[in-house]
Order: C-alpha cells, then structure tokens, then sequence
C-alpha cells in the first residue's frame, strides 16, 4: 500500500510539472505581454487594443491571448469597427399617433425628443409602389401645426427580403418637438407607415486612436502630379489619414497611395481626395506615399498630415480579484476558438479596461538560431551532455525513492 501510494504521489508530481511546462510553453511564444491588474468587479469587459499592441502583433490580430494568473488562457470575442458601416447610428422618433382615414388620407406623427434641429428624416414603410405625395408639418403642442415641406413624392419600394424599406426626406431645417407626415391619399387606400427618425454621426474618436507618429512629410510636384511621402517614428498600423489642406476651398483629386518598405512600394488604395481632406485605408508601415493627380489644377497646399487608427479591442469574462495579461507578437499564431463566439447575445453590460503599456516578455523562447557550422559540433556535445546530466538525475532520484520505498 506504502509503494502504490508514493507511486501516486510521484505520478501527481510529474503531472504537476508536466502541466507548469504546458502552461510555460504557452505563454512564452509570445514576445510582448501587458499587465490588467486586478479586477474590481465581475463580470464582461472590453479591453482596448492601444496603437503600442497592434503594432507589435499579427496583421489580423490572431496572437491576441489573454491568460489568469495561473497562466490559463482565457476565451474572447473581437469586435472592430469599419469605416462606414458603423459610424452612423439610427435614433427612432417615437410614435404619437398614426391615423388612416379614407375621407382626410394617411397622417404619421412622431415625436422629436432630441430636441435638436433636423433637416432629414428616413421613414420606414410596408412595400409599395404608389405614386403620392407627402406633406411634412411641425408642431411644439400637437395643436397647431405649420407646414414645412410639401408634395413630397413618396419613393417606390426596392426589391428585399423582409417587405418593407426606407425613404429619406429632405426639409428645411426645423426643430419642432412633433412631426407629423401627411399623404395625399384622400379616399384613397392608406399606406403603411413603420417608423421614422434619423440617422446621426458618431464622432471620429468613438472608433479611432490618434497616433503621435508622424515625423514628417515631404512633397513634389512633377508636372500635373504631387508626390506626397508621409514618415513615421515606427512601423505601425495606419487606417486614417487626415490631410489639412488651406487651398483650395473645393477640390476633388484622384490619390493613389503606396505603402513603402525600403525599395519595395506596394499599393494600398486609389480614392478620391475631396475638401474633407479624408482618407480611409488599411496598411502595416513606416512610409506612406500618395500620388496626386493634379489635373489642370493647382497642387494642393497641405499644411499638415495626421493619422489614425481603428480601435480595436477583443471582450472578454473577468472574475473579481484576479490579475490578468495580455500577450501578443507571435507569428506562427492563429486565431483562436473560443466557445464565447456562440454566446455573444449574452453580452450586455461591458465595461471598458485599458491595458498597461506592452512590454517584452521576460519568459520569451526566442526561436533557435541557425549557426554557422563549425559551431554545430560543439553544440551538439552540449545538448547530448545536458541530456545524460538530466538522465542520471532522474535515475538517482527514481533509486532513491524506491529504496525508500523499500525500507518502509
């Protein structure tokens, strides 16, 4: 019974240690780690990937790990946001009433609490393809109301999937606490309206990260182009470009932009650069480089460039008191998968967590150099003696143990 027992004990031993290696080997792939600290509540928590992150981790990401302080990873979701696709949301104007009489036609009144001026209002209708029209009034009391735009011409209905579809209307500038559509379908049958309200823009910095990396920027115009070349301090991510332009007022140039790395320039988009001074795209560099065609027009007078990035970040579940890492910069690394994707509608309540500045990771293998040959011989003389030092180690202590054993 003494033996069987410390046969366990020593099985237990070496699943212990076997299992500190796998953990070790895990976390020490990665290259660069950053610190959460400690977790004041429970519960889901979106941890902001910082332009210092992104740029020493994989193009899409896919070595972002998060570990315990047992060295456990632990599953996430990632949720970037996309130029034009979020940047707008739609804020509903409640409905006061809606009414459809043959003898007086089709109203829709909605109430504007924002309280702030609109000019245009997208309205959702059950498909049709009528030809009416709308008139648009206002009202602050739903008593008396005044006329803002009229004879609308109501849209036909686009081929989709679900039967209904949006219009947008255009009106002088009004901010009238109540809304109400009027169509002109009297003693005729009503049209159907869903919803209405507005779509509004989301500021910039809700989704980007300035970056404080551009060095400087030199142009030259040959003949009817600008060569444009944007320096960075570092090799990083790059989304969003702003140019500052004081002249002209209004223009609208094609710009082709490269990414260069040395001799080697690749393309990155082709776009139109108009008076918003704008440009969206996606690259991983230290070198930018726009072409600007010109035309018959002047070159552009850029006084200044700056640059953005998206802003990433991956949501995870943290438990109260433990601390957490971050680790990143592995390249052999895919993107995990993690049984929380299944579970996203779970998530509501998500507080915002910013991770301390990454630093390299103490625990780092760095990958096994390639020598020059008349090293290897040695080389391997050192690795065939640390393994018969290693050998008889464990030997003496196996002996030791059932001797041991043995006497009990």
């Amino acid at each position: 019974m003494i033996r069987r027992s410390q046969k366990i004990k020593t099985y237990c031993l070496f699943v212990l240690l076997a299992g500190a290696v796998v953990s070790a080997s895990a976390q020490n792939a990665f290259k660069y780690q950053a610190l959460l600290g400690k977790i004041d509540s429970t519960g889901f928590y979106r941890i902001m990937l910082g332009p210092d992150i992104v740029a020493k981790s994989n193009g899409d990401l896919s070595d972002i790990r998060l570990a315990d302080g047992k060295g456990n990873f632990i599953p996430y979701v990632t949720d970037v946001k996309l130029p034009g696709v979020e940047h707008q949301i739609f804020t509903v104007f409640p409905e006061v009433h809606s009414k459809s009489r043959i003898d007086s036609g089709t109203s829709f009144v909605v109430g504007n609490l924002t309280k702030k001026p609109v000019n245009m209002l997208w309205v959702k209708l059950q498909n049709t393809t009528v030809s009416r029209t709308i008139n648009l009034f206002g009202s602050d009391n739903l008593k008396n109301w005044y006329i803002i735009e009229e004879n609308i011409p109501l849209q036909s209905a686009i081929v989709n999937g679900d039967g209904t579809y949006f219009q947008s209307l255009s009106f002088p500038q009004s901010s009238y606490h109540y809304l109400k559509l009027q169509v002109n379908d009297k003693n005729k049958a009503p049209i159907r309206f869903l919803q209405a309200g507005e779509y509004s823009n989301m500021e910039e910095s809700s989704y980007y990260f300035w970056l404080e990396s551009v060095m400087g920027f030199s142009k030259a115009t040959k003949g009817k182009t600008t060569f444009v070349t944007v320096n960075l301090k570092e090799k990083c991510q790059v989304d969003f470009l702003q140019l500052f332009i004081s002249e002209p007022k209004y223009f609208k140039r094609n710009v082709t932009i490269y990414s260069v790395d040395g001799q080697r320039r690749s393309l990155v988009s082709s776009a139109d650069l108009t008076s918003g001074g704008a440009l969206y795209l996606t690259a991983r560099t230290r070198q930018l480089e726009l072409k600007i065609d010109n035309g018959d027009n002047l070159p552009l007078t850029i006084d200044s460039i700056e640059i953005s990035q998206l802003n990433h970040y991956v949501v995870c579940y943290l438990e109260r008191g433990k601390e957490y890492k971050l680790y990143t910069g592995n390249p052999d690394a895919n993107h995990p998968n993690y049984d929380l994707v299944f579970f996203t509608d779970s998530i509501h309540k998500v507080e915002d967590l910013i991770p301390n500045p990454a630093t390299k990771n103490p625990i780092y293998a760095k990958p096994l150099v390639i020598v020059k040959h008349e090293h290897t011989f040695i080389i391997w003389v050192s690795i065939i003696a640390a393994l018969l030092l290693l050998s008889l180690l464990t030997w003496k202590m196996v002996t030791e143990v059932n001797n041991k054993t043995g006497q009990a």
